[in-house]
């Protein structure tokens, strides 16, 4: 009966669909991560004064909460990967904690240590090899 309403038809589509939306989520998750690192230095370096720091602080916790609301929607998609037959050991769309949403700051010199202190594995997903470091910096 199954095969007569091609379930296994509709399963491959909504899986392909929930990839794509892992992905999205993930570059929602980049996409926060950079502008919460941003806002943070430039509130370091431009903001003074008590009301200032406040409302700084006040902006600076409403894009954290933008960090872990697209990292919740990357498991909700990842957790519909699984039960539509995603290995549990797949190299591509690993668990997401919070604890992962951060970055190695960029503006900053490298400090002795770094190279070892590797990023969080989703800085490479869907990342295209062979790039040059202009393409790179352009991907990212």
């Amino acid at each position: 009966m199954g095969t007569s309403l091609d379930l296994e038809k509709i399963a491959t589509i909504e899986y392909n669909l929930r990839e794509g939306q892992a992905h999205d989520a993930l570059h929602a998750v980049r996409e926060a991560i950079k502008t919460f690192n941003y806002n943070l230095a430039f509130k370091k370096v431009n903001i003074h004064g008590q009301s200032a720091n406040t409302h700084g602080q006040t902006f600076l916790k409403s894009l954290a909460v933008d960090k872990v609301s697209a990292a919740d929607k990357y498991r909700q998609a990842q957790a519909a990967l699984l039960k539509l037959g995603l290995s549990e050991t797949n190299g591509v769309f690993r668990p997401l904690e919070n604890k992962d949403l951060w970055m190695k700051n960029v503006s900053m010199p490298h400090q002795m240590g770094d190279d070892n202190k590797p990023d969080p594995w989703f800085w490479t997903v869907g990342r295209p090899g062979g790039m040059t470091s202009e393409e790179e910096s352009e991907w990212s």
